[in-house]
């Protein structure tokens, strides 16, 4: 009888454990990615494309087959983002995109990076329907002619070529770019 009683104590006590480790990992996971998400976030102080600067010179098909090249972007204005398969914050910024909470400009250009961690292709369909979309690399000469990228998404607002706003948020960027005397990074 004792054994019976101490095998069930036993087991109640292996069970609870099982239980608050589980609860205790489920947590964790949790907030690591709330973490990760709050990082790609918050980039003050980055070093990201100056504004004022005019785009360097690439030349790219976009996946519908059209050229593209910094002569395109010089006679207008224009949103540049550049996104990434994976990433917390750009699958936000599709998803709301596709519920139509951000309207993109007609002339929008959205560069898919390539990674090794996620399929890149899903993005490529969802957000051909909504901007013209060229797949590169991450260290591609095409993303280095906008300057740096610090991380994704990272969004620039062009005006005739030049480079007037840049944020990792879009609404900071439209925002910024319809009120330009508002220094990049400072609008709210």
């Amino acid at each position: 009888m004792i054994v019976y009683a101490t095998l069930t104590a036993a087991i109640v006590l292996i069970g609870t454990m099982t239980v608050l480790n589980l609860l205790l990992s489920f947590a964790i996971i949790r907030r690591l990615r709330a973490a990760e998400a709050a990082a790609i976030w918050t980039p003050r102080g980055e070093d990201m494309p100056e504004p004022g600067t005019r785009v360097g010179a690439f030349s790219v098909t976009t996946v519908d087959g059209a050229r593209l090249t910094e002569r395109d972007l010089a006679d207008s204005d224009g949103l540049v983002g550049i996104v990434q398969a994976g990433c917390a914050p750009c699958g936000s910024f599709l998803e709301r995109v596709e519920r139509g909470e951000i309207r993109l400009p007609r002339e929008a250009v959205l560069f898919v990076a390539r990674s090794d961690l996620a399929d890149h292709e899903p993005y490529v369909r969802r957000l051909r329907t909504h901007a013209q979309v060229v797949v590169t690399s991450v260290d591609s000469p095409e993303l280095r002619a906008f300057g740096p990228v610090p991380a994704f998404p990272t969004f620039l607002r062009l005006t005739n070529g030049v480079i007037a706003a840049a944020d990792h948020r879009v609404e900071r960027v439209l925002h910024l770019a319809a009120d330009p005397g508002v220094p990049a990074g400072l609008a709210a």
